[in-house]
């Protein structure tokens, strides 16, 4: 009887390797269906799918390579989950690159070594929640010692409805690359857009110990003429060095309800908690995140330095509900601190931005300010605005652009010596009255202190 049970199991394994039907629920770990997730994801790129299938992490997994999945589940899915509520570690290992495109899980890839395997993937769900759970089981994480490049999860090719959720991802790579702990990458490939659309992460915790690194990133790979749309990032807990939502190749994107730490310990870095890096953005939706730490290390001014928001890389940016403080520089040199920097045509809406008192000697090449505009088009209502920096010049609002329109605001400085309510006209504007004057805008605002129980929260 022990023969013909090892038997059936052999030939189950060996039909699974062939490309055989796959659909229901399959174990990975030890003692599950497959030993490792490399091994699951390499039968699930060869076979024909007949009905949803479910990956359960019944064990912590070192996986020895990379991970390459392509896989339309036309009108299935797939999950990839814990099988109970319990911590599962899922840790890549390979010290090298890719041959083809970096990174530790690949969706849109089915071999990493190749870039002819890029291709189409659908319906795919990563859930860090067990069935019926409720807290983040599943991490996905590096080695130090692994290829900077290469972080957790990168997204690729005509991939659509792809969800990560619940899950921890962390970088622990040190490095150059600009990539992030999630990664979307568009591509062109023998002159066809792989573009991945309808992309969610929600409820992840996110972190990257790299200077160069970013929580969420959307990048490129050559030139492709589309762009990315149906991005959906909320309810985050993200916490990097260098930025934490970079938008290099986003078209429409939707951010909302995230909690983001940024400390850069490197001089020389431009850095950011939401942000646009390239031309051709065509709708960006900020609301109701709390960037609660903006550090810098930088100290030979120029461009870099922190901003909590960069509105720049073109389309329209809606920015509302937001707070946004926590800065912090180093005490000599010069260096950026600003809240907002609008770039693109803004509609800013309902934020409090508070500048604390800082360190730093002096500005970068953009005033230290909550809100900076060099956009033809820029709507302001209902923020509350206060600087408390008054060792350096600092504004509540920095107009070098044009304010389209800007009224019911709560502006506020709490020192008179270099502190002041804007700049317009060509010129600083001390207080309120001198402000609505020179700009003709903030009729009904006011200039009155607020009091912050607790800043960082």
């Amino acid at each position: 009887m022990r023969k013909f049970t090892l038997l059936m199991a052999f030939l189950a394994t060996t039909m699974l390797s062939l490309g055989a039907d796959m659909s229901g629920t399959y174990t990975v770990g030890t003692g599950g269906t497959y030993a490792t997730l490399g091994a699951a994801v390499t039968d699930l790129n060869a076979a024909t799918i007949t009905g949803n299938v479910v990956l359960e992490i019944i064990s912590d997994l070192t996986e020895p390579t990379n991970i390459g999945l392509c896989k339309d589940f036309g009108n299935y899915s797939l999950i990839i989950r814990p099988d109970q509520d319990v911590d599962r570690i899922i840790t890549f290992t390979q010290a090298g690159d890719n041959g083809a495109s970096s990174g530790n899980f690949i969706i849109g890839l089915s071999n990493i070594a190749l870039w002819s395997s890029i291709g189409t993937s659908k319906n795919i769900t990563i859930d860090g929640f067990a069935n019926g759970g409720s807290i983040r089981r599943l991490t996905f994480q590096n080695q130090s010692t692994n290829n900077n490049a290469c972080k957790p999860i990168m997204v690729l090719g005509s991939t659509d409805n792809i969800n990560i959720k619940n899950c921890i991802l962390l970088d622990k790579t040190t490095g150059s690359s600009a990539f992030g702990a999630f990664t979307i990458r568009v591509r062109v490939e023998s002159s066809v857009d792989y573009i991945p659309n309808n992309i969610t992460v929600d409820n992840c915790i996110l972190s990257s110990v790299s200077s160069t690194a970013a929580g969420i990133a959307i990048t490129n790979s050559n030139t492709p003429t589309g762009r990315s749309v149906g991005l959906v990032f909320k309810n985050n807990k993200i916490e990097v060095k260098h930025r934490g939502i970079s938008l290099n190749y986003s078209g429409t994107c939707s951010i909302y309800n995230n909690e983001i730490k940024v400390n850069q310990t490197t001089s020389g870095m431009a850095s950011f908690g939401i942000g646009g890096t390239s031309s051709g953005l065509v709708l960006t939706n900020i609301y109701n995140n709390r960037i609660i730490q903006l550090g810098t290390a930088n100290t030979a001014g120029g461009g870099n330095g922190i901003r909590g928001i960069q509105a720049s890389g073109g389309g329209t940016w809606n920015i509302y509900n937001n707070f946004i403080t926590g800065f912090s520089t180093p005490t000599t040199g010069t260096t950026e601190a600003l809240g907002i920097r609008v770039g693109s045509a803004s509609n800013i809406y309902n934020n409090t931005i508070l500048i604390n008192n800082i360190t730093t000697t002096g500005a970068g090449t953009t005033p230290t300010a909550c809100i900076v505009n060099y956009s033809t088009t820029c709507n302001l209502a209902n923020n509350i605005l206060i600087t408390q920096e008054d060792d350096i010049a600092s504004y509540c609002i920095y107009q070098s652009g044009t304010l389209t329109s800007s009224d019911y605001n709560l502006l506020y400085r709490n020192g008179t010596t270099n502190a002041k309510i804007g700049y317009a006209a060509g010129a600083p504007q001390a207080t309120l009255v001198d402000w609505q004057t020179a700009s003709t805008k903030d009729k009904n605002s006011k200039s009155v202190d607020v009091l912050f129980t607790n800043a960082a929260t």
